[in-house]
Parts: C-alpha cells; sequence; structure tokens
C-alpha cells in the first residue's frame, strides 16, 4: 500500500510500546493533535480495535484478505489506495 496518502504512520514496535496498551494509542493522539473519530486504526487483532474503540476511533479490521479493509478505507476517507 502507497502510505503517503497518510499525514503520519505511527507504529507500535518503532515506539517501542506494545498493544493494546493504551499509552501507544495516546501518543498517536498527541503526536497528531487529534483524538476520538478524527483517526481510523487498522489492524488484525481485535483487541487492539477495541482498545482503539474505547478512545472512540473508527477502526478496520484487517483479514488476509486486505481488500475489503481497504474498500472500507476508502468509504471513510474519499481516497483511492
Amino acid at each position: 500500500m502507497d502510505l503517503s496518502h497518510f499525514d503520519q504512520v505511527v507504529e507500535s514496535c518503532l515506539e517501542k510500546l506494545m498493544k493494546p496498551d493504551l499509552a501507544f494509542y495516546r501518543l498517536v493522539e498527541a503526536r497528531l493533535g487529534l483524538s476520538g473519530p478524527d483517526l481510523v486504526f487498522l489492524d488484525d487483532l481485535e483487541e487492539n480495535l477495541e482498545a482503539a474503540r474505547q478512545l472512540g476511533w473508527r477502526t478496520i479490521k484487517v483479514e488476509e484478505d486486505v481488500r475489503p479493509a481497504i474498500r472500507e478505507l476508502e468509504e471513510l476517507t474519499g481516497l483511492e489506495f
């Protein structure tokens, strides 16, 4: 996927934080200056998605076939990937 469409990509492994630790999600909010429904979080693990939903983020579950997740992201953002 071309990541140039995104303002910023934050990877927990590079931040030395483990999802679903809420500290990771709060770091993202602080770095982007956004919160709640202004954020879209994609992940393959339900526990990580649930943590994001606790903070009001929109979430998309990524399965082995990533195409449905990409379509959902396109619908949410109005972008084409």
